[in-house]
């Protein structure tokens, strides 16, 4: 089991993604706090991954259809591990982060923004 790094870690490790893989990360960390028993299936990561990493794509590259699905192919296998591996790293520092300021209690939104906290969004 991987150790949950401190809070300067964190931010470290996120500075060293660039500008797409941090909106990408971003967006995956709602969908992995909705679902956490789906965190160990690679497949359906990897298609959460997809679908975000599409609409960014789009949004900021102004990629369409066929074109756009090509993009994100090899997107995704240049930079699927590097971003998930963030996202699984800052999923657990959230955790840590809201047990000691929610108690036992939070809600997806609480635990979005303290994710978000630590990007340069």
């Amino acid at each position: 089991m991987e150790t949950t790094p401190s809070p300067e870690e964190m931010r470290a490790e996120l500075a060293r993604l660039d500008a797409m893989q941090q909106k990408i990360a971003g967006a995956l960390m709602p969908v992995l706090f909705q679902h956490p028993g789906r965190l160990k299936e690679r497949e359906w990561l990897a298609e959460q991954f997809a679908s975000v990493a599409l609409l960014a794509l789009e949004l900021y590259q102004e990629v369409e259809g066929s074109e756009g699905l090509a993009q994100v192919q090899i997107y995704a296998r240049e930079n699927l591990d590097t971003v998930m591996n963030a996202c699984f790293r800052l999923f657990l520092r959230v955790g840590e982060d809201m047990k000691d300021l929610a108690g036992d209690g939070f809600t997806l939104q609480e635990a979005t923004l303290q994710a978000l906290g630590y990007m340069r969004l």
